[in-house]
Parts: C-alpha cells; sequence; structure tokens
C-alpha cells in the first residue's frame, strides 16, 4: 500500500475476500482515560447489516488473556447455524 491509498478497513477486507456472502466477527478496542471499551459486532456480510453488538468497559490492569477454542468442525457449524437461527428469530 502506497502512502497515498487510503487504509481499508478489516470489515472491508473481510468482505472482499468472503466475495460479499457469510459471516464476519469484528472486535475493536478504544481507551477513555483508565477505560477500556471493547465492542464486539457480528456482521451480516451479504446483507451488509449487523446481527449482534456487545459493549463492555473497565477499568483493566495488568491485562494477561488466553482464549481457546476445541470443537469439531460440525460441532462448531451446529453452534454457529443454532445462533443465527436464534438472532433471526428475534428480528421477527
Amino acid at each position: 500500500m502506497t502512502k497515498n491509498t487510503p487504509k481499508k478497513s478489516p470489515t472491508s477486507t473481510v468482505r472482499e475476500a468472503l466475495a460479499g456472502q457469510g459471516y464476519a466477527l469484528h472486535l475493536s478496542t478504544e481507551r477513555e482515560g483508565d477505560t477500556l471499551i471493547a465492542k464486539l459486532e457480528l456482521l451480516n456480510l451479504k446483507e451488509d447489516r449487523s446481527l449482534l453488538k456487545v459493549v463492555g468497559s473497565g477499568r483493566l490492569v495488568d491485562i494477561d488473556l488466553t482464549l481457546g477454542l476445541r470443537a469439531s468442525e460440525e460441532g462448531l457449524w451446529d453452534l454457529v447455524l443454532r445462533l443465527l437461527d436464534f438472532l433471526s428469530m428475534s428480528k421477527e
């Protein structure tokens, strides 16, 4: 990327990579003084809309965080599909 090229957002990069199909999970953080604000958003790329937003804030010092996930591909897809079905039912 050259200096004159505008920087693309991570969501735009994912949308292009997935050809506008599927879902994206976007995590962002920002600081306001001593407070850390974290935002998590599940996006439907085909319809270009947000399905879920979670926001948390707090004062954090000396963060040491580890996240892990172990699931079979079938189990993971089942969980994702159940979540998406739940979210689509709550919109009706």
